[in-house]
């Protein structure tokens, strides 16, 4: 039998990726008793599968502290001063925590965010599950930081039928890079990915009539996070059409590396001891969205570095929704908002952090987030861009 649970919080964030650790992290330090829901066993999400510091445009706090406690850890190689250092993916989930745990974050893994609460328009609240509870939680400040935005969708703000695009990612180890970047044709090669330089990439297909890939060298040595189309669609209000994309993930997962297993110079690679992962991905227009991107030079309280090496701002109007008001999106929803082709670092670190105080002010002034006034959260902030 399903117990039910009643909770009180004034900020919390769905999702236990980057960008909603970093949010919740930065609510609780602002002052306000802070809530963290990943329907996972642990945080990170596909970050833990291998990163670089790329994409940095400042530091604040929160970021030293975290770069502190990785170095104490010994996850991170190299210097946490240059944009090059790598981090270790095992190291990177302890590092999460010990942030949660050292900023008075509670933490509900196996959570999943299933529905948000409203009020005439204003939130109040979210509704919640683990294996065998049901959570009933207060709260007038919510971020959504799924990624696939699943409470913008149960707020009515995205139209609930638009169908996710499923990828599958894996981990290989025994890659040849060098190989890869000489013999592909109609392909990007990124500067560095030739020697196994950690966090550059390759697009392109691994053999003929394989699909577009996606290859990142990961912090750890010889090892690549390969991304790659698994051909269908995910309902996103069916758990049925998600399992289902997993079994095709995994599926396709195993072709491609039987196929690169009868390719000259491939035969070697091999899948790491990380199972695929499936990631849901949806770049919705700009219509479908109460935002504006004007007066951005005004109300601007993050910003982060596109793969393009281009400054990308993020306003308050893109964190803080103004349907329902009280509902925040931070990482890879803020990044959809703003026209950036994908989330990165940068910006889940970033707008994570900047909501998370907004959402901090807010609640405790009683007020909605969009009413925040922006000099107050870069106050806070106090980014370092040198």
């Amino acid at each position: 039998m399903i117990e039910q649970k009643k909770l009180q919080y004034d900020v919390v964030s769905a999702g236990g990726g980057l960008s909603g650790v970093f949010a919740a992290a930065a609510s609780a330090r602002a002052g306000a008793k802070t809530l963290l829901l990943e329907r996972t066993g642990m945080l990170g999400g596909m970050t833990v599968q291998g990163m670089t510091l790329g994409e940095i445009y400042y530091r604040t706090d929160l970021l030293n502290e975290f770069l502190s406690i990785l170095k104490k850890l010994g996850g991170l190689y190299g210097s946490p001063d240059t944009s090059s250092a790598a981090i270790n993916g095992e190291t990177l989930r302890l590092a999460l925590f010990r942030i949660c745990r050292e900023n008075n974050v509670d933490v509900l893994l196996y959570s999943e965010a299933c529905s948000l609460q409203q009020r005439k328009d204003i939130v109040c609240g979210l509704t919640a599950f683990s294996k065998n509870e049901l959570f009933r939680i207060e709260a007038p400040i919510v971020i959504d930081a799924t990624g696939t935005g699943d409470l913008v969708r149960s707020a009515g703000v995205w139209n609930a039928q638009t169908p996710l695009y499923a990828y599958a990612a894996i981990i290989l180890t025994g890659l040849n890079t060098t190989a890869l970047s000489r013999c592909r044709e109609q392909s990007f090669v990124e500067d560095g990915f030739a020697t196994g330089q950690p966090g550059t990439q390759y697009r392109g297909p691994l053999y003929t009539q394989s699909p577009v890939c996606a290859v990142k060298i990961c912090a750890e040595p010889g090892r690549c996070l390969v991304e790659f189309p698994v051909g269908c669609q995910v309902d996103p209000l069916s758990p049925l059409s998600r399992t289902q994309a997993i079994t095709k993930a995994h599926l396709r997962s195993a072709r491609l590396l039987e196929a690169l297993g009868k390719t000259p110079g491939f035969e070697n690679v091999r899948l790491s001891a990380l199972p695929p992962q499936l990631i849901l991905r949806q770049m919705p227009t700009l219509e479908a969205m109460p935002h504006t991107l004007s007066n951005v030079p005004k109300r601007v309280v993050a910003a982060a570095v596109e793969e393009t090496g281009n400054l990308q701002y993020f306003s308050l109007e893109n964190l803080a929704l103004t349907r329902p008001g009280g509902l925040m999106v931070c990482g890879k929803l803020a990044a959809a908002i703003t026209c950036c082709t994908e989330d990165n670092f940068g910006t889940a670190l970033f707008t994570g952090e900047a909501a998370g105080v907004c959402a901090a002010l807010a609640a405790k002034k009683g007020c909605l987030p969009g009413e925040i006034d922006t000099a107050q959260i870069r106050e806070i902030l106090k980014p370092d861009c040198s």
